[in-house]
């Protein structure tokens, strides 16, 4: 009679030959961990630790995913995930032992439960609510540009799309721009109004680019149904922001949305500008503000001093300011506020004599 042996079947290689117990580290576990650091002595050792097979079939495609206290989180792609967590969770643990110390343990994720980064959405500038139509002074020098920047608030998308308003600085471009966004909001019916300056916009995009927030960009600025922005004339130069306004400008007005936009120069004067953008700013209305005739000055230093509710103004000093300062509404105004301000804090009444020595300092 013959005696039965076991028969053993070649004898496998062990996956992590060299791996060090847990009691007798290898090295002495970091103080104060650094996340580049861990993960690179994490790696140096389980490459040492491992066998030839066991290293490049599973564990060189593990790559590191946070640092959370004593915990190392490591991302695995989802052929290796389920066979690292079965096999290989135990001698993992041992070499998170000897890098951060004991207690330390390991957790294995999948690219699917990496965390979705935070897409802030571009914050809208704030408008002011005292720049409305009410409070707009209409003259010959802005009647066309007030009727139509009127129009559009009431009709957006429908009555001049785009709108380009153009003049100097100071003329109330910005007041007619908030005027129809704060119309919009207020009597739009649910419409949504964005207003911006090409600064703003620049910098949020390249924010967006920065923080791969650039989905949420475009969601903020192609999701509303007016979008007005200032100072157009600052997209020359800027190849990206100005690609990125082009498509802007295109997604809005396929969708029907109204644009309205403004600048220091009429669109055929914007030369650094791409040819296939102005081409779509001379395509809608094109006006224009002026600085303002004196009775239109006049009228507006009147209503300011009402809105403000400033005092007693002698109606000479104002019409002196008038006649005095004739740039821009922004200088008239700062004309007439110094004057205010001079004479209440030095208790002097605030008459054409007053006006006529700050606007003699003005000029």
């Amino acid at each position: 009679m013959f005696a039965l042996r076991a028969v053993r079947g070649p004898s496998r290689p062990a996956p992590f030959p060299n791996l060090a117990s847990p009691r007798r580290t290898a090295r002495a576990p970091v103080s104060d961990p650094d996340a580049a650091t861990i993960w690179h002595r994490f790696r140096t050792e389980a490459r040492r630790a491992a066998s030839e097979s066991t290293w490049h079939i599973w564990l060189e495609r593990l790559a590191f995913r946070e640092l959370s206290g004593s915990t190392l989180v490591l991302e695995a792609p989802d052929d290796v995930r389920a066979w690292v967590e079965t096999r290989f969770m135990r001698p993992l643990t041992v070499i998170a032992e000897t890098v951060l110390g004991a207690g330390a343990r390991v957790e294995i994720a999948g690219p699917e439960d990496r965390p979705e980064p935070v897409r802030r959405e571009p914050e809208a500038q704030e408008l002011n609510p005292r720049l409305t139509f009410d409070q707009f002074v209409i003259g010959d020098c802005n009647r066309l540009a007030h009727a139509a920047a009127l129009a559009v608030a009431e009709m957006p998308g429908l009555a001049y799309n785009p709108l380009f308003i153009c003049g100097p600085p100071g003329l109330g471009k910005t007041h007619l721009l908030h005027s129809i966004a704060n119309y919009v909001t207020a009597h739009g019916g649910g419409l949504t109004a964005r207003y911006t300056t090409v600064e703003a916009f620049t910098d949020q995009f390249v924010a967006a680019l920065h923080s791969s927030a650039l989905e949420a960009f475009k969601a903020a600025y192609r999701g509303v149904d007016v979008l007005l922005v200032d100072d157009v004339q600052f997209l020359q130069s800027k190849a990206k922001t100005e690609q990125e306004f082009f498509h802007t400008f295109n997604a809005l007005h396929q969708a029907g949305a109204q644009l309205v936009l403004t600048s220091d120069r009429p669109p055929r004067d914007l030369e650094a500008l791409e040819d296939r953008l102005r081409e779509r700013f001379e395509a809608g209305l094109v006006c224009d503000v002026r600085p303002p005739e004196r009775a239109t000055r006049l009228t507006i230093l009147r209503k300011r001093v009402a809105q403000d509710d400033v005092g007693d103004v002698d109606a000479a000093a104002l019409e002196l300011i008038a006649e005095r300062v004739t740039s821009n509404i922004r200088a008239l105004e700062g004309a007439l506020i110094r004057t205010v301000a001079f004479g209440s804090l030095t208790g002097r009444a605030v008459t054409a004599v007053l006006a006529g020595e700050i606007c003699e300092e003005l000029s």
